[in-house]
């Protein structure tokens, strides 16, 4: 994910990276903490924008449905991070703002490109 995201979409992926199972809308409100938007917003309000930004990462493709379950008569969804999101930190901002212009453009040689970005910025990356 990256800057143009919205703050909390970064968090969600951030979290779902370090939880590394699956999190309905729910879990994920109570991982960030009862009220991740601060002021007035209660545990109902935030689980309901907590699913409108999963929505959003679905529609990235950067999340995939995991399973559902039965609870009270509706559905709880849960959701896993897609294998190859990167998640990314600050100091990755301008190697990423690079990459995204060489994908864009459509240069040739994309990976080799992508490797003299990443020696240049000094960004250690290792596969996983």
């Amino acid at each position: 994910m990256g800057k143009n995201q919205h703050p909390l979409r970064d968090e969600l992926v951030l979290q779902m990276d370090a939880i590394a199972k699956p999190l309905s809308p729910k879990t994920m409100v109570e991982a960030l903490g009862m009220n991740p938007f601060g002021g007035n917003v209660d545990f109902d309000r935030a689980v309901s924008l907590v699913s409108y930004h999963v929505k959003v990462l679905l529609g990235y493709e950067a999340i995939s449905l995991s399973h559902q379950e039965p609870v009270r008569g509706a559905v709880q969804n849960f959701y896993i991070l897609k294998p190859g999101v990167v998640v990314a930190d600050e100091g990755d901002g301008a190697a990423l703002d690079q990459i995204s212009k060489l994908l864009t453009e459509g240069h040739r040689g994309v990976v080799a490109k992508i490797a003299a970005i990443v020696q240049e910025t000094g960004r250690d990356v290792a596969a996983s």
